[in-house]
């Protein structure tokens, strides 16, 4: 629908709750009452310098154009955390611009956590004597055996959707480089994106076809330059970087002229393939980071939960979840636990595993 609804307005509300339960193709499966509640709601907590107003599909809010089902999860947060202590205070960050999603993850970490069983009481902000200074960390839960918990939220800001788009679109830019250059069909070209020298400049796709042109009339060989790493094979030979590389990889496959199946990652078959390890170390560098900064924000004596949002999990699973003993935890934190949208993945030390199995035990493999 073209018109516009202020989600602040009472009038608006009700006139884009008479659309349901179909709105804009979307189905909501929520009657009107609890529909116009959510909206008021959003209205209620999110400072009046943030722009509420759906149309043409959705609502900009805070940079982002984001779908109405997302405000209306966000609405029932916000429904349920309410009575916290310190709830109004937190709200106010989301008159920043630059911390309006970053309160959002907290919203979602403390509702969730305040869905614990084992949880008695939530307080946003409390403060707490941190090596002297005085510090308050996200938010604070009571248990009810009386432990006290201390959450800290971050997130990462890591593009992946931007970063593969570009990365896919480098290799497709060299194979038609290899493809304009003749480069002989026989080899294959292994392309690695590297870490350039201080003051070397990155290769261009008709560069990179040249040197593997070059290399291919030598029968084979490798060459650094630039960004790139370019190793030319006989496609007869198994691939020089694995399969099991981490990272970004891409397979450009060359079908045989009888038209027969081909296994993809098929060295016979592959005319260029292109890795990226940089990304899942720059990754796990942003999520060590996150936790280092968050160690500073928790006081000693209590036990500490870092929660680390927006990390794809596609490279969580590759740098971290196969590899949990390079997540370091610091004698304030029991728990670390990476968040991709509302799944999450929980990394905790041997020494912590009652405290874990209290507070998250129904989420941890049987």
């Amino acid at each position: 629908m073209n018109d516009a609804f202020s989600i602040r307005n009472a009038i608006d509300r009700k006139a884009l709750a008479a659309f349901l339960p179909m709105i804009d193709g979307r189905n909501y499966a929520v009657e009107r009452d609890e529909f116009t509640d959510l909206l008021a709601r959003l209205a209620t907590c999110i400072p009046e310098s943030v722009s509420l107003v759906y149309e043409h599909g959705g609502l900009n809010v805070a940079r982002h154009h984001v779908t109405l089902q997302t405000m209306l999860e966000l609405a029932v947060w916000l429904r349920a955390l309410s009575a916290c202590a310190g709830f109004g205070g937190a709200c106010q960050s989301f008159g920043n611009p630059t911390q309006f999603w970053d309160t959002h993850f907290e919203m979602r970490v403390a509702f969730f956590m305040i869905q614990r069983p084992c949880v008695q009481a939530l307080e946003f902000a409390a403060i707490h004597d941190v090596r002297g200074k005085k510090k308050r960390p996200d938010f604070t839960i009571e248990l009810f055996d009386s432990a006290t918990v201390v959450v800290e939220c971050k997130r990462i800001h890591f593009p992946l959707s931007r970063v593969s788009q570009e990365f896919e679109k480098k290799g497709i830019d060299v194979n038609a480089a290899l493809t304009a250059a003749s480069f002989p069909n026989e080899y294959r070209l292994e392309m690695e994106f590297i870490t350039p020298q201080r003051g070397a400049a990155p290769l261009l796709p008709a560069a990179i076809a040249h040197e593997a042109v070059t290399l291919s009339a030598c029968g084979g060989g490798s060459i650094k330059a630039g960004n790139v790493a370019l190793y030319v094979r006989r496609r007869a030979d198994e691939f020089l970087v694995p399969l099991t590389q981490a990272g970004l990889q891409m397979n450009i496959v060359t079908l045989p002229m009888a038209g027969k199946a081909v296994r993809v990652g098929d060295p016979k078959h592959t005319s260029l393939r292109v890795t990226d390890a940089r990304y899942t170390k720059a990754l796990f560098k942003l999520i060590t980071a996150a936790i280092a900064d968050a160690r500073s924000q928790l006081p000693e004596g209590v036990s500490g939960v870092v929660c680390i949002g927006d990390v794809p999990f596609a490279f969580a699973n590759e740098i971290v979840a196969a590899h949990p003993e390079r997540i370091v935890f610091p004698p304030n934190i029991a728990v670390v636990s990476l968040w991709d949208g509302d799944q999450l993945q929980i990394y905790f030390p041997d020494a912590r595993e009652s405290f874990v199995e209290q507070l998250v035990g129904d989420l941890l493999p049987s």
